[in-house]
């Protein structure tokens, strides 16, 4: 495999991975639009009043846990009670 076919297959291996970042589409996703908590994503919208919402508090697991926990705190701000 010559040096300039290695760079473009790693090129591509690094965009198919950053596609998937678990914090970039949880942001992507995720927001507070006036008083609703909005998901936006692959076809699925819906949009919850924050007056419906006694406290937001997030869990998670895995290795993906953490990165998407921070991005749903920080697209929630004020909005979410803990995580």
């Amino acid at each position: 495999m010559s040096p300039r076919e290695k760079n473009r297959l790693l090129g591509a291996f690094r965009a198919a991975v950053d596609a998937v970042a678990p914090g970039r589409l949880v942001a992507s996703a995720l927001r507070v639009e006036g008083d609703a908590v909005v998901l936006d994503t692959a076809g699925v919208k819906t949009a919850i009043p924050l007056t419906s919402l006694r406290k937001i508090h997030l869990v998670g697991a895995g290795k993906a846990g953490r990165a998407m926990g921070e991005a749903a705190l920080a697209a929630l701000g004020n909005a979410s009670r803990a995580g």
